[in-house]
């Protein structure tokens, strides 16, 4: 059996990893393929919350199926509350105000230096969050070369990953809101 809970975790994280994103991108058809890595992200986590039980638990497989099947039905919830809020447009109007947009990105862009804030963003990352950054987003590495470069699981790098895109954008959030 299993010593820890990390060992468990990582087991299930190399058998079922591939098989549960596939699922959720068979699922998320036609919508965002993030969407679908987030659903599969946050399942693995709440494998990670549970692994304690987990452990115990007679079908291993089918629980993360259907945790990521709650996580697909979440995102549909979100999206379906998105769009209730979202105006249909026709015909010139659509144009105009796409124009309007363009003008309000033009408008965004001059009053806010995007490298000054790629800078302060980066200065705000400690030296490992940095690396992971510069490893997974400009080299993009993948979860496994990761893995295998910084000597952690699978689910231990994808955990750092969704911290780091979380922590992110609240700085950029706090820097743009002042």
């Amino acid at each position: 059996m299993y010593k820890g809970n990390q060992e468990f975790l990582e087991d299930i994280f190399r058998r079922y990893f591939e098989k549960i994103y596939t699922y959720c991108r068979r699922l998320l058809k036609g919508h965002p393929a993030d969407l679908a890595e987030d659903c599969t992200q946050i399942t693995f986590l709440h494998a990670g919350k549970q692994a304690a039980k987990l452990k115990s638990h007679p079908n291993i497989e089918g629980w993360l199926y259907r945790t990521s099947r709650n996580q697909v039905n979440s995102a549909f919830r979100k999206q379906y509350t998105k769009r209730k809020y979202e105006i249909i447009l026709h015909g010139n109007l659509a144009e105009r105000l796409t124009a309007v947009s363009y003008d309000l990105d033009e408008a965004f862009l001059a009053t806010v230096d995007i490298e000054s804030l790629v800078e302060y963003v980066l200065s705000q990352l400690d030296p490992r969050e940095h690396q992971l950054y510069t490893d997974y987003f400009q080299r993009q590495l993948t979860i496994t070369q990761l893995a295998s470069k910084y000597h952690l699981s699978q689910t231990a790098v994808t955990s750092r990953i969704y911290r780091l895109k979380k922590k992110i954008k609240a700085i950029v959030y706090e820097n743009i809101g002042t």
